[in-house]
This record gives C-alpha cells, sequence and structure tokens, in this order.
C-alpha cells in the first residue's frame, strides 16, 4: 500500500528525524549539505536533486536485501541506507489508523447518536494506532543496519537523530573529501574563486601561511 509508505516517511521526515540538512561541524556548522530522503522506492518530496542521500528500507521493500545489493546500493547512490528490522508491526499500525481515516470522511454526515459513540471510538483507536506505529518505528531506527559507503557502519551513537547525523557525516567527507583541506571559513563565491582560480588567487593568514594551502594545492 504505497499510502502507507508515504505516511511512514512522513512521521519519519517530519516527526522524528527533522533535520533537512547535514551541518559539517567545523566552522560552527558553516557548511551544510542538503539530502534526499527516500523510504523504500518513494522520495518523500519530488523535487529532491541533491548529491547525497538518506534512504529508509522497511520491511515491505520490495528490492533485494542481500548484503552486497545494499552495500553497491550505498556506494554507488552516494546514500545512508537504513535497513530496519524484519518486523512490519509498525507498517500494519499504520495501515490500520489510515482504514480508520478513511471510515471517519465517509461517515461525517451521520449524525445519529450510536454513530457519534462509534466514531470517537475510532478517534481513540486511530491516535492509540499512529502512537504504537511511531513507537515501533523509533525503536526500529535505533536497531536498524546502516551502510555508509558501500560497508556496513558501525554507529556509536543510539538516538535516531544522532545514528543517523553520525552515518551522513562519514558520507559527506567521502563525497566532499576536499572538506578537510579547508582550514579557514570561507564563503562560497571564495571557494568557487580559489578552485578556479589557484593561480591567481591568495589568501594570507598571520604568520604568512596560506590559507586553505591543502585545497588549493590539490586543484
Amino acid at each position: 500500500m504505497p499510502e502507507v509508505i508515504t505516511k511512514i516517511a512522513e512521521m519519519i521526515f517530519e516527526d522524528i528525524f527533522t533535520d533537512k540538512k547535514y551541518r559539517y561541524p567545523a566552522f560552527n556548522g558553516r557548511y551544510s549539505f542538503s539530502f534526499n530522503q527516500v523510504v523504500d522506492d518513494r522520495p518523500y518530496k519530488s523535487n529532491q536533486n541533491f548529491d547525497i542521500g538518506l534512504r529508509i528500507l522497511t520491511p515491505w521493500y520490495d528490492g533485494g536485501m542481500d548484503d552486497a545489493t545494499l552495500r553497491m546500493m550505498s556506494g554507488q547512490g552516494k546514500e545512508v541506507l537504513l535497513v530496519l528490522p524484519n518486523d512490519d508491526e509498525f507498517l500494519t499500525e499504520m495501515r490500520v489508523y489510515l482504514k480508520i481515516e478513511r471510515f471517519l470522511r465517509k461517515n461525517t454526515s451521520t449524525q445519529l447518536a450510536k454513530y457519534e459513540t462509534i466514531k470517537e471510538a475510532k478517534r481513540v483507536e486511530m491516535r492509540e494506532r499512529n502512537a504504537n506505529a511511531k513507537l515501533y518505528l523509533i525503536e526500529g531506527l535505533k536497531e536498524a543496519i546502516i551502510y555508509v559507503n558501500g560497508d556496513v557502519a558501525r554507529v556509536a551513537a543510539k538516538d535516531v537523530t544522532s545514528r543517523i547525523n553520525e552515518a551522513i557525516g562519514r558520507l559527506v567527507q567521502t563525497v566532499y573529501h576536499k572538506l578537510s583541506y579547508i582550514d579557514t571559513a570561507m564563503g562560497e563565491a571564495e571557494i568557487r574563486k580559489m578552485m578556479l582560480t589557484t593561480n591567481q588567487f591568495s589568501l594570507q593568514l598571520e604568520g604568512g601561511i596560506e590559507a586553505n594551502a591543502h585545497a588549493l594545492d590539490d586543484v
């Protein structure tokens, strides 16, 4: 059911892991990187075209789930993969939630007392189902196997946001590997100028040390 995956994606990216950009820790997070957000094969937003991505794979994903395939996906796709445990309880809860939601929409015109009682009970159940789905999903994200740069990542963090950010940080360091060369905070225009006109462009730090010398040397 595509609508279940869509709703799960909304829960993940709007309610559990809400970061839209990864902030590179150097220079007080001055440099940030947007990433594609995908659950199974469904992009969360349609207008995503970033260099890197975060993909959550649920038990309902019908693509290859063997280790070799997942390593290849994470490496070639420049994605962090979070492979959720093979327990679809959160999906089942969300499916029931959506069924109740449809029932309530279809029965809005009925005003008989007994139907009002039924609808109120269904509203309570719907809230409970949504809360259950979120609880099970958070636990799944905590236990998910993470693939980064074609390998299984050993992530020290325990909470969901820290786990994902640590994994995206490793991806960023690989995809944008020259970031570590930049030792002086610069604006985007300055970096572009440095990369394009290295023979004419030079910044000097105190003591005569050229700023971002490693980045200049590597161009």
